[in-house]
């Protein structure tokens, strides 16, 4: 809980005035809402989800293996993601975070590579294995950038 002096008093509207960096510190941080983030993150992850899973299809299609072919479409993915999902989504993209950001889209390779191989060995076909596992790699990808990678509760 912020301690109230003249600095945080002097504030305009509730908000601390922006030259004044005690104020600021002092201030609360700003509510997020969780779910219209959350609504915000599966529309900006729709259309990243569409990319990555579109580099994913080419890739197989001409004959990669899908373990490789994962693994290109992830990469292609976190670099299109990041500036994304962290601007449109959590409010920024400081490159101080990528490398976290990478290491959430390692986790997600490796589950999204098992979960593949799992599907796989039920009959299904590669395209719809994958296409499975993008439903419960979006909600863990959600739920690892909002804690891991931008720091919100």
């Amino acid at each position: 809980m912020p301690v109230s002096n003249s600095r945080t008093e002097q504030a305009v509207n509730g908000q601390p005035v922006a030259d004044d960096p005690i104020a600021l510190a002092a201030a609360p941080e700003p509510r997020v809402n969780t779910w219209y983030q959350l609504l915000r993150f599966l529309v900006v992850g729709g259309i990243n989800t569409v990319f990555g899973y579109a580099l994913f299809a080419v890739f197989t299609w001409f004959g990669m293996g899908y373990p490789l072919a994962i693994a290109l479409a992830t990469i292609g993915g976190v670099l299109f993601n990041f500036q994304s999902v962290g601007r449109l989504v959590f409010g920024g993209a400081p490159r101080s975070r990528f490398w976290r950001f990478v290491g959430v889209y390692c986790l997600i390779y490796l589950t999204n590579l098992g979960g593949v191989k799992l599907l796989l060995s039920f009959g299904l076909n590669v395209y719809v294995a994958n296409g499975i596992m993008l439903i419960p790699l979006a909600g863990l990808a959600f739920i690892l950038n909002r804690r891991f990678v931008f720091n919100l509760p």
